[in-house]
């Protein structure tokens, strides 16, 4: 996937690559189900807006984009964590280094686009 780009520049042993392939694997099964519940509950939460809906349902709803959008966080983390174990130090600080070049040549794109986070994926109809 493209998450797995910068793998190739930190020359894995064929055991570490077959390893992180198997985390990514997991990871991305779980992530995809995750992302499907996320969709679900946005367009619940444009239902409801668009309804007769009550301020506690919609902060209802909201409370359960929020608690999904955590559980992705945490997936995230919890995948950087188990990769992690697998490198060497010295694989470590090479990653270290990829992702701030990474964030150099691409932070600044993010921001222009308008907010993230909490508005991406809402419909702006």
């Amino acid at each position: 996937g493209k998450g797995m780009r910068w793998l190739q520049e930190l020359d894995l042993t064929s055991e570490q690559q077959e390893r992180i392939q198997a985390i990514h694997e997991q990871a991305k099964a779980d992530m995809e189900s995750l992302h499907q519940q996320m969709q679900e509950a946005r367009e619940q939460m444009t239902n409801l807006m668009s309804g007769n809906a009550s301020a506690e349902q919609l902060r209802n709803q909201q409370d359960k984009i929020q608690a999904l959008h955590e559980q992705l966080g945490d997936k995230r983390f919890e995948t950087m964590l188990a990769v992690r174990e697998i490198l060497t130090p010295e694989q470590r600080e090479q990653l270290a280094q990829l992702k701030e070049q990474h964030r150099q040549e691409h932070g600044n794109r993010r921001r222009q686009g308008g907010p993230q986070g909490e508005f991406q994926g809402r419909p702006n109809r």
